[in-house]
């Protein structure tokens, strides 16, 4: 007969808790591989670890690829140097010569004091530009403002002064900023020039032939113009006869009709809107009766077998299923390679591995 490993689980909601079971030592049978350790062994192995005052390192480690059987002498190689000279650092500094760092950067750094000095080198903004500080005054000599009053109150007089508002053109006199620009100003001022664009649309009109701007017109008058100068009320018109709804759009704007016996009741007569509306209101078929499906009003359902009972399934509905312990409350206990199909929670699995 062979020997056969149970594990013991309990349901646990939706998953199994593994059970130890607390064995004791006794019950426990060694092997020549897997044996106990005694409190003694342990006590006089822990002596002798004390005694070193360290933790041995076993003789298999290794460093930089030699083991710790002997020992050890590492080479520049051992450690990654070995293509450093072996040289005192008063020799390295004695190698650091202008000459040599040059030689070695491949071009000859920038003395920064130069920089932007006089007889040195132009220096770069942000942009990528030489600063207006570092460029001759011709280079800078035309100032822009939003308009002439935003100008310094005294001018330069290698500059020029542009106002944005009226893209005019100064310069300073010594006393007062003179106009040098010759751009006309447009606008509709006795200081400005007319748009030529309004003038021509002008000039084109005044060579057709029509008439004034108050003049009456003397042409066919539409019932829209009627209706957009009409200020009081019509008292009375005449059209011809016409269907109701069309009648209704063929009055003056604002118009009505009266439509007599549109009542409620039992008159004859056109079908009032409170009357349309609760037709409206019907549904479909509403003298079909359909037998509701709601909780307490559901059949039996259909199929089901010998031994089977009905379970809860849904508010209302029931369907047929096989009784376990669960449905009365026991828990229940299996023994086998595969897990219970109903577990429920505190049901036991015994489980052959």
């Amino acid at each position: 007969m062979a020997d056969i490993n149970i594990q013991i689980k309990q349901r646990n909601g939706a998953i199994w808790d593994n059970l130890f079971p607390k064995t004791k030592a006794e019950n426990v049978q060694e092997s020549t591989s897997k044996r106990f350790v005694s409190d003694a062994e342990k006590a006089a192995w822990n002596a002798k670890q004390n005694a070193l005052g360290f933790t041995p390192v076993p003789d298999t480690r290794k460093v930089a690829g030699k083991a710790l059987t002997a020992d050890i002498t590492l080479a520049k190689g051992d450690v990654g140097l070995g293509n450093v000279d072996n040289k005192s650092s008063a020799t390295i500094r004695g190698e650091i010569t202008s000459n040599n760092v040059t030689t070695a950067l491949g071009f000859t750094p920038l003395d920064a004091t130069l920089k932007g000095a006089v007889n040195g080198i132009a220096e770069l903004d942000a942009n990528g530009h030489v600063p207006a500080s570092q460029l001759p005054s011709y280079v800078d000599d035309v100032l822009e403002f939003d308009n002439q009053a935003g100008f310094p109150t005294t001018g330069e007089a290698d500059k020029i002064y542009v106002a944005k508002d009226t893209n005019k053109i100064y310069r300073w006199g010594g006393t007062s900023y003179i106009e040098i620009s010759s751009s006309l100003a447009l606008g509709e001022t006795e200081a400005t020039a007319y748009r030529g664009d309004r003038g021509k649309i002008a000039y084109d009109h005044s060579q057709s032939p029509h008439a004034p701007a108050n003049a009456q017109k003397n042409s066919d008058i539409t019932k829209a113009e009627i209706e957009a100068k009409l200020t009081g009320t019509i008292t009375s018109h005449t059209h011809t006869g016409l269907m109701p709804a069309d009648h209704g759009a063929n009055h003056v704007t604002g118009g009505s009709d009266v439509i007599p016996d549109a009542v409620a009741g039992l008159k004859s007569g056109l079908m009032s809107a409170a009357d349309k509306s609760k037709l409206d209101g019907v549904e479909v078929g509403a003298n079909k009766y359909v037998h509701p499906t709601t909780a307490g009003n559901k059949h039996i359902p259909a199929g089901g077998a010998s031994g089977q009972v009905l379970k809860y399934s849904a508010s209302g509905t029931a369907v047929w299923a096989n009784q376990i312990p669960q449905d009365v409350g026991a828990v229940a206990v299996t023994v086998g390679t595969s897990a219970p199909e109903y577990p429920n929670t505190g049901d036991f699995w015994y489980e052959i591995v």
